[in-house]
């Protein structure tokens, strides 16, 4: 790279001598012999004899001014000052000997999860970086990541820090993660505006009106908070996951607005009612358990529909709700008083039925249905 840079820039014409150290030697002299006609005088420098080394240059017309900033700073020797976040970088990349500022520039991905450390500061380096992951550790603050614009994953489960401001500053973040980060208020995201896959599981969050501008969300992971009211959300029309499992939630009829979801869990909430959702078209999975479900008498409009978990709800019956859901693979019906399963032998791609334990399913149902599928596994 910096024979070709200097070549460039016309500063090789009168060079006479050159001396290598800790490149690949042969590499460098074809590159000297093709680049420099010059050149009188090649060999190893006496501190290092082996097929590798550094590469020293002498010439009258190079001045160390003249080498282009973004060439010299590469060959730069780089000094961690927090010796721990030095440890776990060496770790993670394999780095052993020197540490050159290219390599640092040269890191696209980290991950520093578990590692025990408290201060990032020296991650500002790190210019290049576009996955980071800095899980379950000790940072107090999160500001360093300012300087890393061209991060588009980032990973902050289980961190200390709790001022999220910092994401203003990063304009191409697509997937962010702060599970368990004791988050309660939400506004620090609403400038990260790029988001398409956030995950903010585990938290004391309540109100999701901060985020409810983020436009090109695709993946929104809310689980386990104290979220009631979906409102906020109904108008992000390209959400394709939606995870609520373990929130607050009883009424899910602005969710009917989202027609391009594909997976959508609302299990482990207090909801009585999903005749509204029965509308969505697009929807592979869908996992309802554990919630206050006693009947419904809308069919479930997704023909797509492969996956359903109703258990643990209060359904007595269920022929109007799985009457279009002829492409089931598997169904989830445990905990619910429900006797008649006759609907099940027309559906021909059942793999799975867990409907045994807590339900009404005599032995002689459960006979029959394992003669009409044999190659179907129920429990």
């Amino acid at each position: 790279m910096f024979f070709k840079a200097a070549e460039r820039s016309g500063k090789l014409q009168h060079l006479s001598r050159i001396f290598l150290t800790s490149v690949l030697i042969i590499a460098a002299v074809a590159a000297v012999f093709a680049l420099c006609a010059c050149v009188s005088d090649i060999g190893t420098a006496p501190i290092s004899p082996a097929p590798t080394g550094n590469i020293g240059i002498e010439t009258p017309d190079v001045e160390p001014t003249d080498i282009p900033y973004e060439i010299s700073a590469t060959y730069e020797l780089y000094y961690f000052e927090n010796r721990r976040l030095e440890q776990c970088v060496r770790e993670q990349l394999f780095w052993e000997g020197k540490i050159f500022l290219g390599d640092i520039l040269s890191v696209t991905k980290l991950d520093l999860s578990h590692c025990g450390i408290n201060d990032i500061s020296e991650l500002a380096a790190f210019k290049n970086l576009v996955e980071l992951d800095l899980s379950f550790n000790t940072v107090q603050s999160l500001e360093p990541l300012t300087q890393l614009k061209k991060l588009k994953r980032l990973t902050l489960n289980n961190v200390s820090a709790s001022d999220f401001t910092f994401l203003s500053q990063l304009s191409q973040l697509c997937e962010l993660s702060v599970r368990q980060c004791a988050i309660t208020d939400l506004t620090p995201f609403s400038s990260a505006v790029s988001l398409q896959t956030l995950d903010i599981s585990g938290n004391a969050v309540s109100d999701l009106s901060p985020i409810s501008a983020l436009s090109q969300l695709i993946n929104l992971y809310a689980d386990s908070n104290a979220i009631s009211d979906l409102s906020p959300i109904s108008n992000l029309s390209s959400l394709e996951t939606l995870s609520l499992h373990g929130n607050d939630i009883t009424a899910v009829g602005t969710l009917s607005s989202l027609t391009d979801l594909h997976y959508l869990d609302l299990s482990g909430n207090d909801i009585d009612d999903i005749n509204p959702i029965c509308s969505l078209k697009n929807l592979h999975t869908l996992d309802l358990s554990f919630n206050a479900i006693e009947s419904c008498e809308t069919p479930l409009n997704s023909t797509g529909l492969l996956i359903l978990n109703l258990s643990s709800n209060k359904l007595t019956y269920i022929s109007v709700l799985l009457s279009k859901t002829r492409s089931l693979q598997r169904v989830i019906l445990t905990y619910n008083p429900i006797d008649d399963f006759s609907l099940f032998f027309s559906m021909k791609e059942l793999q799975f039925i867990s409907a045994v334990e807590g339900t009404g399913m005599d032995a002689e149902t459960l006979m029959k249905l394992q003669r009409a599928f044999p190659d179907t596994i129920f429990e």
